[in-house]
Parts: structure tokens; sequence; C-alpha cells
């Protein structure tokens, strides 16, 4: 299979403006992300989910990867082949068998593939051996692609210590297994409530 070909604006966090404003709240819970393998960032449009999660990392400076999602990425191979090259981006050895095996796949993914690919990307992470924190933006131009659901579900369900999955959306994934991460204290959610500006803040 022909690799497609990769938008480099859509692995690179977005280009904020003088304008935007830094809110120590949402920063301060926003640290907290480390300690949890999922963050969920749920808001309407316009609550400012891209522009909060870019001055995040540009102030923390650690380095997080970032996939800004669109409705091209709505099947599984070109969905996890923007997730191997926003991870490269810093980790730039991540990937290459994953990498190979999807080559070895036809344009698009079958049911059957997707535990294997969830596995191989899964192994990935866990062999990079220092902390991973990976953005999806935009999650749910994706949300309702049975194999990208299933695919995330199996990687929570199996998530190796070293990564924490940073989810923004408009709606809320419908996954099972957010509510055994939620019982464990596993669920990190930062809300549209939380978005609002504080009168301080204003």
């Amino acid at each position: 299979m022909e690799s497609p070909v990769i938008m480099q604006s859509k692995i690179v966090p977005p280009r904020l403006k003088n304008t935007s404003i830094r809110r120590a709240r949402l920063f301060r819970k926003l640290m907290e992300t480390t300690e949890y393998p999922l963050t969920l960032v749920v808001s309407g449009a316009g609550y400012g989910k891209s522009t909060t999660l870019a001055l995040y990392i540009e102030d923390s400076k650690e380095k997080i990867c970032w996939y800004s999602l669109s409705n091209q990425d709505n099947d599984l191979i070109p969905f996890i082949t923007y997730l191997i090259e926003s991870i490269r981006i810093h980790y730039p050895s991540f990937g290459t068998a994953l990498l190979n095996k999807l080559q070895e796949k036809e344009p698009y993914a079958k049911e059957r593939d997707t535990a294997t690919l969830s596995a191989l990307f899964i192994n990935e992470v866990a062999s990079i051996q220092t902390t991973i924190k990976l953005v999806l933006d935009d999650f749910h131009v994706v949300q309702e692609t049975e194999k990208i659901s299933a695919f995330i579900e199996y990687v929570l369900k199996n998530c190796p210590k070293n990564l924490h999955l940073i989810i923004a959306s408009r709606t809320r994934p419908k996954w099972q297994i957010l509510t055994k991460l939620m019982l464990e204290g596993n669920l990190l959610e930062i809300k549209q409530d939380d978005l609002l500006l504080t009168i301080e803040e204003v």
C-alpha cells in the first residue's frame, strides 16, 4: 500500500495569537494529565479547547505529541499513520514495526486488523520507556468511526504506564471503558464549565 502524504500542519499545535489568555487554573489542571491514562476535554465549539491545550504545551515546555483530526482521517490506517508521525516529532524511532505492518494492508483496514494494530501500537509505546503525552484534537469528527473507536478502547484497556492520552472533542465518547476508568480514578475530565472564563479572568 502506498504511504499517504502527511500534512505537517496536522501534527503540530495550532499557531497562537498574541491575544490568547493564559489561565493558571486550567494550566494547573492540565499539569495533572501525567497522573492519568486518559484526559477528556469536552465542550461545544468556540470554548477554546485547542487554544487551551496549545498554550499548555507552549508554557509547560513538555514533549507533547499533537494530532488534529479531520474528516479525511475516518479510517483506521490513515488514523494510525498520523498517530505514528505525530509521536515521531519527539521520538523519531517510534513506530517502525507498526508502519511495516500498515504497508501490508489494503488501503482500508478490515475489522480483524484492529486488535493486531492496537497491540503493535501498545508495544511500540511501551518500548520507548519514557512518558508519551498525545493530544487528539477534534476527535468528534471520527468518533462514530467504529474501527477507530475500537482501536482507542483497546489501547485504553491495555494502556502502557508511559502513555497519557488527551482527547479534545465536542461530544463525550460513548466507550464502555470510561466508567471503569472513572471508578478507578484513572480519568481526568475538563468540561465546558471549566473552560468558561471566571470573573477574575475576564
